[in-house]
């Protein structure tokens, strides 16, 4: 039999949690964090307590029950392929398009880069997941559009910085040649 548990007994135990941190000093909790470090490390508390109670049945309570939050619905991305990768959709062509091509380069092959600007894709690409990990972030073209700005600011001006400049002289002269030629990129009737 499964273990039942309340909503307001998990919201409960979420706050616990997070009143913790915050009187252990612990950051983001602590208020030095950005206001996105403090909604993630909330919502990974949430899943960290969420997760102490895998497999049990979640009820509302009979004479309290918590009220469900409208207006936001995470889009279904349908079927997805023997990899995970959805078909049939803008993300299943992405992670196509990105993939097309590698395996015509030996695995093994390493490039060499300055620290700093390996080091500022690595943070650019934190900072992406960060933003699109979470769709509360984006519920509106607005959202995204504030977000990745324009070539001269915001997150765009970032990918545009790591593309056109921190990777751009990294690539052995094989591989940079295909990149310059097209032959890293899918046939159009492929995505």
């Amino acid at each position: 039999m499964k273990t039942k548990k309340s909503i307001r007994t998990l919201g409960g135990e979420i706050w616990a949690e997070a009143s913790q941190r915050q009187r252990a000093g612990t950051p983001p909790f602590d208020d030095t964090g950005e206001p996105w470090e403090l909604l993630n490390a909330f919502v990974d508390v949430t899943m960290g307590v969420l997760a102490r109670h895998d497999g049990a049945q979640l009820e509302n309570d009979r004479d309290l029950p918590v009220t469900p939050l409208r207006g936001h619905k995470v889009p279904d991305l349908g079927a997805r392929d023997a990899t995970g990768v959805p078909s049939s959709t803008r993300a299943g062509d992405v992670h196509r398009r990105v993939e097309f091509g590698l395996d015509q380069f030996d695995a093994g092959r390493t490039v060499a880069l300055p620290l700093r600007d390996a080091l500022f894709v690595y943070k650019l690409l934190g900072e992406l997941v960060s933003f699109f990990h979470q769709p509360m972030h984006w519920t509106t073209p607005a959202d995204v559009s504030e977000y990745m700005g324009t070539t001269s600011h915001g997150a765009l001006a970032l990918i545009w910085e790591a593309y056109n400049h921190r990777l751009r002289d990294v690539f052995p002269q094989d591989v940079a040649q295909a990149l310059e030629t097209g032959d890293l990129e899918p046939p159009r009737s492929a995505g």
